[in-house]
């Protein structure tokens, strides 16, 4: 993967030099060929940017098809996520010194969610000492 990131080593560099203004090499020929080079340039340009555009679709691609991987291989099913406002009721709860089991039964939900949000109301106070 590290290869597609890494500039191709067939780049070259082209340094261009304007005509003089006056006198001699100034006349339309010296413009016009470097127009012709200015062109050629850019037409170099293109087609890095263009095989860039290619690779950068190729990897999002590849990006989609993995999460669409992943996210067929977690499990089905399993609770919803404990609504904010519970998680706050049950914090209360927590505060008033009432036990795990006591609270997960009064909410309905499992002892471990309110060890979990036990958990994080401690971790969250001892933050902020």
């Amino acid at each position: 993967m590290r290869a597609l990131i890494e500039p191709p080593a067939d780049i070259t560099t082209t340094t261009l030099k304007w005509p003089r203004a006056t006198g001699r090499g100034s006349g339309k020929e010296a413009w016009q060929a470097l127009a012709d080079r200015l062109h050629q340039a850019n037409e170099n340009l293109s087609s890095i940017i263009t095989d860039q555009e290619r690779k950068i679709e190729e990897l999002q691609a590849e990006v989609q098809l993995l999460r669409q991987q992943i996210e067929s291989r977690k499990p089905k099913g399993g609770r919803a996520r404990t609504p904010d406002a519970k998680v706050a009721r049950i914090e209360r709860a927590l505060e008033t010194g009432r036990g795990i089991r006591e609270i997960a039964k009064t909410f309905n939900v499992s002892p471990m969610t309110v060890w979990r949000i036990k958990k994080r109301v401690a971790e969250r106070r001892a933050q902020t000492v």
